[in-house]
């Protein structure tokens, strides 16, 4: 998790001084110039600005929820993968609790704001970049908030469960189970990811074959004979379905006269 160091000041309101890592500056210029969406850049920039403005909100909430159950909590450090709220609750399951699930609620209570915002913009926008950078935003929010919540640890979702258990089996037994839940979600995240790639590199390969065949020499003659729906190897979806038995035969009989 960044710290401090190599951060700078931006500014400190109710004694929580708000950081920024160097590094989040690299990564903007990235993403504002490879953001095309907009008109004009300075679109993408404030895009860009907002999205942190709601991930440090975000951690405020945190930090304040964590004093105002009489932990600690002075320090908010922005990277280039969001935020990071320093926080020392007490030791209590129910002052645990409420600290982390304060950042979620924050998200959650931006979202009817940024929908009442979207809703009275449309007929009085002078800019369709003003619309799009508050669709843009409610949708990031809403991003923000679903990923935050999956129970992986050390992720909202997961520490919030820790705190519920931690009401059942203690504090220890509580870490416990939420790593292994944690584990477990890592391990079917990667599996379906896994899953995904190779599906994905299947039809890729499925398509370039196809692409091949149909485009080969020696089938174009073969296909105005077997497949007269076929035009330049080019066809509507019907005639793709009605003749790809030919295309099989096409390719045993190129194949052998090769």
């Amino acid at each position: 998790m960044p710290r401090a160091q190599g951060a700078i000041r931006l500014f400190t309101i109710f004694g929580i001084s708000v950081f920024v890592h160097w590094s989040w500056f690299l990564v903007a210029l990235y993403e504002v110039d490879r953001t095309k969406q907009y008109s004009s850049v300075w679109w993408s920039v404030l895009e860009y600005v907002a999205i942190f403005a709601i991930v440090t909100l975000h951690e405020f909430g945190h930090a304040l929820a964590c004093r105002q159950v009489g932990g600690v909590a002075n320090q908010i450090v922005l990277w280039p993968l969001g935020g990071v709220a320093y926080v020392s609750p007490p030791p209590r399951p129910g002052a645990t609790l409420w600290s982390i699930v304060a950042g979620p609620l924050v998200n959650l209570a931006l979202i009817p704001v940024l929908l009442v915002t979207l809703f009275l913009s449309r007929p009085i926008s002078p800019s369709p970049n003003f619309t799009l950078f508050i669709q843009q935003l409610n949708l990031i929010n809403v991003i923000l908030l679903v990923f935050n919540i999956i129970p992986i640890y050390p992720l909202d979702g997961g520490k919030i469960l820790r705190s519920v258990l931690w009401f059942f089996v203690g504090r220890a037994q509580s870490l416990m189970a939420t790593t292994i839940v944690g584990f477990v979600g890592v391990a079917g995240m990667a599996a379906r990811i896994v899953d995904d790639v190779q599906a994905f590199r299947r039809e890729g390969l499925g398509q370039l074959l196809d692409d091949e065949v149909v485009h080969s020499p020696c089938h174009q003659g073969r296909l105005k004979h077997f497949a007269p729906g076929w035009k330049d190897g080019r066809s509507n979806e019907c005639g793709r379905q009605r003749h790809s038995l030919s295309l099989s035969r096409l390719e045993r009989g190129c194949d052998a006269s090769a």
